[in-house]
């Protein structure tokens, strides 16, 4: 019931947020938009590939993220952890997870922040299935990164 109510008290306070600018561009909001070339998970929730503005979900919190397709029809907001302060010198990028053909949204990093994204079960199930043949997680895991420009 807390989860639910805590997502509806986000999205209530979304900022609105154009899906102006070249892919990985950078805003002055701290959001950029960038364009993932695969489907991927954001928790237990499929994303289809495309166009996608990333930004904080509110003024007052730097852990809720908004993700948003450029067309409106997809859209998420992720509770993230701190994962250290990107720093001024930080390549903005996503980082995923990547099981056989699943992606797996893991980490945004930008120069003024980097946020972790918890990892969802259907994440564990997926790495448990792609390992159980070779036992050996850590060579079923894959990182890929997208590197976003910087305007």
């Amino acid at each position: 019931m807390k989860k639910h109510t805590l997502r509806i008290l986000l999205a209530v306070g979304l900022l609105t947020v154009s899906a102006a600018g070249a892919a990985g561009a950078q805003t002055a909001r701290g959001s950029v938009v960038v364009r993932i070339p695969f489907e991927f998970h954001v928790g237990d929730e499929a994303m289809p590939a495309g166009r996608y503005t990333i930004a904080p979900a509110t003024n007052n919190s730097s852990r809720a993220l908004s993700l948003r397709s450029a067309d409106g029809r997809v859209q998420k907001i992720v509770l993230t952890d701190e994962a250290g302060d990107g720093g001024r010198d930080a390549r903005a990028r996503l980082d995923f997870h990547r099981y056989g053909g699943r992606y797996f949204l893991r980490q945004v990093v930008t120069p003024s922040a980097a946020r972790a994204l918890p990892e969802s079960e259907y994440e564990r199930e997926t790495a448990r299935e792609n390992a159980a043949p070779r036992r050996d997680l850590a060579r079923t895991r894959q990182l890929v990164t997208i590197l976003l420009r910087q305007k």
